[in-house]
């Protein structure tokens, strides 16, 4: 859902890339959905945005739909018209809407058109920093070959530290939300990384072409190499408010088996993969990074010996993802 751009262009002007407003236009860009999202505050949007997200995510493409978030946390929908419209149409709904007196933020997408009214006016740093990075990317060579995996890592931890996902992920306690599975937190990284690599970026990628229901999690591949990445969820039972529970060395067992299996396969079928990754969202209790990674480094080292050489010789490293290092977003 995001660039690198904000990252790295950030050293020079964090005032504009590292603010809520840019990052929720963008995530409603890369959703190719058309779509009116209004409010006067940025924090009402950010605590229900996981509910909007999911409702225009099966939101008919031929429809334009307005999205109100009330003070109270609360939001409403209904259809405004076809999507197919000028971006002087699109102002003029926009304004129609909310009105031109209207105290707060409408942002406004369709198709290659998008912008953001900030109190009835058009936001131009926003809009103007969303429409030239993708050109900044391309010349700047922002995005990511496959050899530059572990930069992107790096990237997408600092932006998980600073970004506006809190409320999609943890309660207002602190607490990861009990409908939040692995497959979410694995999803939130397939859009991270569809945004800043310049690689296919594949969901779910078939490793056995006898069995389509071995696949690895994410497989990336460009001109000149390919990788693959299984993701894991582990936490603290104290820190989930769902019913299941994710033990460490069971999810790191299961993903350094699962990555052996699909390499065993891939290389049957002649297909070389030039690095695997086992990637681990994180929430223990009262354990520091260095201490997370040794657990899992003696997992590791007690199973070595019955994974293969295939395996080992693809095999890269794990990556971690402390959720305890999410902050919450500042209030406006």
């Amino acid at each position: 859902m995001n660039k690198i751009a904000f990252l790295e262009i950030a050293k020079n002007d964090s005032s504009v890339f590292f603010n809520n407003e840019a990052r929720i236009l963008e995530s409603l860009i890369v959703q190719r959905k058309a779509v009116i999202l209004s409010s006067n505050s940025i924090d009402c949007i950010i605590r229900v945005y996981t509910g909007i997200h999911n409702e225009i995510k099966v939101q008919k493409s031929v429809l334009l739909k307005h999205y109100h978030v009330n003070n109270n946390g609360e939001y409403e929908s209904r259809d405004i018209s076809r999507a197919s419209l000028s971006e002087e149409k699109l102002i003029n709904i926009a304004l129609n809407i909310c009105g031109k007196n209207y105290k707060g933020f409408v942002f406004v997408v369709c198709e290659d058109v998008y912008f953001l009214l900030q109190n009835g006016k058009f936001n131009e740093v926003v809009g103007s920093c969303l429409a030239k990075k993708k050109t900044y990317l391309n010349k700047k060579g922002l995005l990511q070959p496959v050899s530059e995996i572990k930069k992107v890592f790096d990237h997408f931890n600092v932006d998980c530290e600073h970004g506006t996902y809190y409320y999609d992920y943890f309660q207002d306690d602190g607490i990861i939300k009990k409908n939040i599975l692995e497959k979410d937190l694995r999803n939130f990284l397939i859009d991270y990384l569809k945004s800043c690599m310049n690689t296919d970026v594949i969901h779910e990628y078939a490793t056995n072409k006898w069995n389509d229901h071995e696949a690895v999690d994410i497989f990336l591949k460009d001109a000149y190499e390919s990788a693959m990445i299984e993701v894991k969820f582990a936490f603290s039972e104290n820190n989930y408010a769902g019913k299941t529970f994710y033990d460490l060395a069971d999810r790191a067992k299961a993903g350094y088996f699962q990555l052996d299996k699909y390499a065993k396969s891939l290389i049957q079928d002649d297909e070389y993969v030039r690095c695997s990754y086992l990637y681990i969202f994180h929430m223990i209790e009262e354990k520091e990074d260095e201490v997370i990674e040794q657990l899992v480094e003696d997992i590791y080292i007690s199973i070595e010996a019955g994974l293969s050489n295939d395996f080992k010789s693809q095999y890269e490293s794990t990556c971690y993802n402390n959720m305890h290092k999410w902050a919450k977003p500042l209030k406006h």
